[in-house]
Order: structure tokens, then C-alpha cells, then sequence
């Protein structure tokens, strides 16, 4: 029954914090996607570059506050691409207590936190990025579009933007050669 529950609260949470209006089904443009309450912009800030060896670098794992947590194959692995660190958007959500639906007819991928209302909501190919985080609904501009490995079937967010969203800083924990998030 409290599994239920908790569905049938997510859906409530989902339906009644997002409308999409689409007139091509397979390109959403970031214009068509509007959240109930008004977004803002979200400057980032200008943080300092993180130096890291991506040759070397653990690509099955990520530390998240001190805990390491594993990317089993099936979920992908960390990846650059263009000078870009991208993650598996679905592991680092369920990792941070995010349930994840794919709306594969749209290409968005939809996570919501059901403990604190939060969302997290991205298009491929599109790079705004809309969240909500219980305090603030917004936008980012993400550095580069997420796209999916259509080898593995997994899509992939660029990682700064991501973290910037989830409130999480990003740095390298050289001890450990992983790429650590923290509060």
C-alpha cells in the first residue's frame, strides 16, 4: 500500500509540476516546456576548473558526500566527450534518491525525488535543463546537450550541470581517483 502511495504521489508531483505542449513529438524546444510556476535563470557560478587525468580516473564509480558508490556496467560509465565529463543521468539520480522515468517518444528523461518534491528534467540533444528543488524552479543552460549511447541505451547529462542542479560541488578526491560530489 505505501508503495502505491508513494507512485501515486510522484505522478501528482510530476503531472502537477510540469505541462508539455510538443508540436513535433521528437523535438521538444526548451520554449515548450513550462513549469507551473515561473522558472529562473540559473547563473552558474564560475567555479574553479577541477584537474584530473580522465585516462586514469575510475569510470564505474563516483564518491557522493565521502561514499563511494558503484555504476554497474549496465548503467553506463563516466565518459568525456568534447573536453566534457558526462554521467549516466539515471545512475547518478537513483543514486541521490531520484526515481527516473524515460519518456522515449519526447527523449526526456524525468527524475523526481519523492522525499523532498525535487525534479530534474533534461531533453536530449537540448541543453536547458529544468529542475525544481523544493526552494527554487529553474533552468540552467548545461555546457554541452546530453545525448544517449544508443550501444548501451543509456543517456548521458554533463556532470557540472547536473551537480550544479542536485546542489552537490564537484572535485577530484585523488586518494581515491574518483570524481567526488559533496554538499
Amino acid at each position: 500500500m505505501k508503495k502505491i502511495f508513494a507512485i501515486m504521489l510522484m505522478i501528482c508531483i510530476m503531472i502537477s509540476s510540469i505541462t508539455v505542449f510538443a508540436t513535433d513529438a521528437e523535438n521538444i524546444q526548451e520554449e515548450e516546456i513550462i513549469l507551473i510556476s515561473a522558472p529562473v535563470e540559473v547563473e552558474a557560478e564560475k567555479e574553479e576548473t577541477v584537474e584530473f587525468d580522465f585516462e586514469t580516473v575510475e569510470k564505474h564509480a563516483i564518491m557522493i558526500s565521502g561514499k563511494k558508490v558503484d555504476i554497474v556496467n549496465t548503467m553506463g560509465t563516466i565518459v568525456e566527450k568534447d573536453g566534457v565529463v558526462f554521467v549516466p543521468v539515471r545512475a547518478l539520480l537513483e543514486a541521490v534518491g531520484y526515481q527516473v522515468n524515460w519518456v522515449s517518444n519526447e527523449r526526456v528523461v524525468m527524475g523526481v525525488n519523492a522525499m523532498t518534491g525535487a525534479m530534474f528534467i533534461m531533453q536530449l540533444e537540448n541543453t536547458a535543463l529544468f529542475f525544481t528543488n523544493g526552494k527554487t524552479d529553474g533552468k540552467i543552460v548545461l555546457e554541452a546537450e546530453p545525448f544517449m549511447n544508443n550501444q548501451e541505451y543509456r543517456t548521458y547529462v554533463p556532470l557540472n550541470g547536473a551537480a550544479e542542479v542536485l546542489e552537490y560541488k564537484v572535485s577530484y578526491d585523488a586518494e581515491a581517483n574518483m570524481i567526488s560530489l559533496s554538499k
